[in-house]
């Protein structure tokens, strides 16, 4: 299964390089998906809360251009090939 990972989040994008990137082989659920994110940004980003896991309300999250509260599964959201996930901060989006 391959998804399309977009980011308007500056640290997610300075771990891939680009703002667009292609998950080969990706997790089956949005949460699964958040997590592997999170362990592997070192540190830098903290999607889900390696505690409790829970989300980390300063991100906003959609799957194909709806937010994933607005899903039925919320964060149990199973991921399908071609789907595309984008990752962002709200205070960027909220402006100031």
């Amino acid at each position: 299964m391959k998804i399309r990972l977009k980011s308007f989040n500056f640290d997610v994008v300075d771990i891939f390089g680009r703002s667009e990137v292609d998950i080969e082989a990706a997790p089956a659920t949005l949460k699964r998906l958040l997590q592997e994110l999170t362990q592997n940004s070192r540190g830098r980003i903290e999607l889900i809360d390696p505690q409790d896991g829970e989300f980390n309300e300063e991100y906003i999250v959609l799957v194909n251009k709806h937010e994933f509260r607005t899903l039925p599964q919320e964060l149990e959201t199973q991921l399908s090939d071609g789907d595309e996930v984008q990752i962002g901060l709200l205070y960027i989006l909220e402006g100031g």
